[in-house]
């Protein structure tokens, strides 16, 4: 069977491991600082119930104030908060039932004590979102908060970053120009689990221009197996319109 039979002809259905892996580390990254993201989030909006930033960010924008008073005190149960939740009780507009709320105080700021009279800041509509000025409904200094800013965020960059490539590389897969390849060299690569080779290869595209580039390929996938049979020509696959862009490719990479 020759290196381009077997191939389906274009528009291709690529299998979700050939275009997922290519640029794995990254995605493997992006997991690592996502995820625990994601998993405290769940724990926050659990543990938290309704205190939540939008909250605090509703408040900012518009609120009414009126004076309630402080009815508990506790430390600060977050991980590494150190300040105060402060449990207090208002009427939002005169003989209206009380409405009873907390807010964080943070560790800076000294907590009132029970029994004092204090500024709340309610929202008209939904007087239940409630805080003690100069508070915060949500408590910016929990461990959620500070591993989504200081890790959340980047990893949704770098996933960003991972997603683009790797969509990239099934539309190549599915679109992209079947020729054969010249194999120039192969080197495994130091220190990569699952083993990899760096395979470097040059091929022509449709106007007879040579192109050179370079591909990590897994050892134990079909084609790490071709390149340790010591192939002198594999399939590749390349963008028209930029044949800079391109990739090896196996017959097992696509769904018949």
């Amino acid at each position: 069977m020759g290196d381009l039979d077997g191939f389906p002809a274009a528009p291709r259905r690529p299998r979700a491991g050939a275009w997922l892996r290519r640029g794995w580390p990254l995605g493997v990254l992006a997991a690592v600082l996502v995820l625990p993201a994601i998993a405290g989030a769940i724990l926050f909006l659990a543990n938290a119930r309704d205190v939540l930033p939008l909250g605090d960010d509703a408040l900012d924008a518009s609120s009414s104030r009126t004076t309630g008073k402080v009815v508990a005190s506790a430390p600060d149960d977050w991980p590494g908060g150190g300040g105060a939740r402060i449990t207090f009780r208002f009427e939002p507009r005169p003989g209206d039932a009380q409405v009873e709320a907390s807010s964080f105080v943070p560790p800076e700021v000294r907590p009132p004590a029970v029994g004092t009279d204090v500024r709340i800041e309610f929202l008209p509509h939904a007087p239940e979102l409630a805080r003690i000025e100069g508070s915060h409904r949500a408590p910016p200094w929990s461990p959620f908060s500070r591993w989504l800013r200081l890790a959340g965020l980047p990893g949704l960059f770098v996933l960003g970053i991972y997603l683009r490539g790797a969509f990239g590389q099934r539309l190549l897969l599915s679109q992209g120009r079947l020729t054969l390849a010249r194999v120039l060299d192969h080197r495994p690569v130091p220190g990569a689990y699952p083993p990899q080779r760096r395979v470097s290869y040059e091929f022509d595209d449709e106007t007879r221009n040579t192109h050179r580039a370079r591909h990590w390929v897994g050892l134990h996938t079909p084609l790490g197996a071709r390149i340790e049979s010591e192939a002198t020509t594999l399939p590749v696959l390349h963008d028209t319109a930029r044949p800079r862009s391109s990739r090896l490719a196996h017959r097992s990479d696509f769904l018949k």
